[in-house]
């Protein structure tokens, strides 16, 4: 729990280091309050209906998993940090999708859209995981101090 609260303590610092294991817990609570989310819309709201006390919960949780990436980015690009990478890489999937979607609106490339641009960015997430599960640097570097 402690670093998951550090986590969101440090939502804005982009500077230092983060290790392996702070990104997998914060991702790993991500995931469970992603699944609390669907169990609690599938039996919940679809049992008592659409009321308007559900739709508010539904709504507030969906709010609280997008205010918790801002945490996740800067997490990630701590990590990045810690395997003597520039936090920039992070950036690399964003334009990837965006360059896609301007392309196919473009020139009207791909056929069949949606999978390929789809198939496209799970590839490059799994790319972005493996940046991520490296070691860390075993000495300082210019993103901050080595802490075993």
């Amino acid at each position: 729990m402690k670093i998951i609260l550090n986590s969101f303590i440090r939502t804005f610092d982009f500077k230092g280091r983060s290790s392996r294991k702070e990104l997998f817990f914060y991702i790993l609570f991500l995931v469970i309050l992603l699944l609390t989310a669907l169990i609690f819309e599938r039996s919940y709201l679809s049992s008592a209906g659409y009321s308007s006390v559900s739709l508010y919960i539904r709504d507030g949780i969906i709010f609280f998993l997008l205010i918790s990436l801002i945490p996740l980015i800067s997490l990630s690009i701590r990590r990045l940090h810690d395997i003597n990478l520039s936090g920039l890489f992070i950036g690399i999937p964003i334009v990837i999708e965006i360059g896609l979607r301007v392309a196919d609106e473009v020139l009207m490339i791909f056929e069949y859209t949606d999978n390929f641009i789809g198939i496209v960015g799970i590839l490059i997430f799994i790319g972005l995981v493996f940046l991520c599960v490296p070691f860390s640097h075993k000495k300082n570097n210019k993103y901050g101090k080595y802490i075993p």
